[in-house]
């Protein structure tokens, strides 16, 4: 048999105790809403529930996260009077990512890659169920995004002799695992001038050590790729390449730096 002892200690609050019959005081069952529990100290007034502000403290819209890093998830409610009030546990998800999900008012956790719209949901004890949500969390390796700078190139063309400077832009994907671009520059040689158009396709090691190639299309339709060689840090890029090709007649030596302008990944 159990025992429901109904008690009105205010407008609008009231208390529900429910426990064993033949276990008198001990054996309590908190499974009622918060603050309608006869062994809460400090019972809850409902009506402070109502036109509350229901929002998300943390994270913030807009956060970079890098993929390594926990996300802290916090909420708060505040009364119409300025004061916080307690919260039942939250419910979390994410638009992009139907896997996740998370219970809790206030908390660490990982979240996948993407750029999220995160809402969190909770009932609260008046009966009002509210929402928040916050947009643009981006979760990303923390060497992903754009960058883009000069690169500066020597070298000659058989007798021909040439210096050249240009714009360069490279994507580093979420993962912080490839790096894509280009540069390109205008070559004079005198007697002609000739367009370089480098493409880069690059590795990313773990410690942001580049490799790959610096391909360029000299006279179509052959690609020539150089070896390149440098290190890329969240801020900035680094690296150079040259050697020689057609046979000898045509060689160069370049170098480039970039800035990091982006948190926009390679796609």
């Amino acid at each position: 048999m159990i025992i429901l002892l109904a008690i009105a200690c205010s407008t609008n609050a009231i208390l529900i105790e429910d426990r064993p019959a033949d276990v008198a005081g001990e054996g309590w069952v908190d499974d009622v809403p918060l603050g309608t529990d006869a062994d809460d100290p400090d019972p809850i007034d409902l009506a402070a529930y109502d036109r509350a502000e229901f929002r998300i403290v943390s994270p913030a819209a807009g956060d970079l996260i890098s993929l390594s890093e926990q996300v802290h998830f916090q909420v708060e409610l505040i009364g119409e009077d300025g004061q916080t009030l307690p919260l039942p546990d939250v419910w979390w998800s994410s638009d992009i990512d139907p896997s996740w999900d998370a219970i809790g008012n206030d908390f660490e956790t990982r979240i996948g890659i993407g750029v999220h719209s995160i809402t969190a949901s909770v009932d609260l004890p008046n009966g009002d169920q509210v929402t928040h949500t916050i947009g643009g969390l981006r979760v990303q390796h923390a060497l992903a995004g754009t960058f883009a700078g000069l690169f500066s190139a020597s070298g000659g063309y058989q007798a021909l002799s040439f210096t050249c400077s240009g714009f360069s832009n490279l994507k580093i994907d979420a993962e912080g695992e490839i790096a894509l671009g280009y540069g390109n520059c205008l070559a004079s040689l005198v007697v002609f001038d000739l367009p370089m158009d480098f493409e880069f396709d690059l590795d990313v090691g773990p410690a942001g050590e580049l490799t790959g190639n610096a391909g360029i299309v000299i006279f179509a339709p052959f690609t020539y790729d150089f070896p390149v060689t440098g290190v890329v840090t969240p801020d900035r890029m680094s690296f150079a390449w040259g050697g020689g090709v057609i046979g000898g007649n045509f060689d160069v030596d370049a170098t480039l730096t970039a800035d990091r302008v982006s948190d926009e990944p390679l796609p």
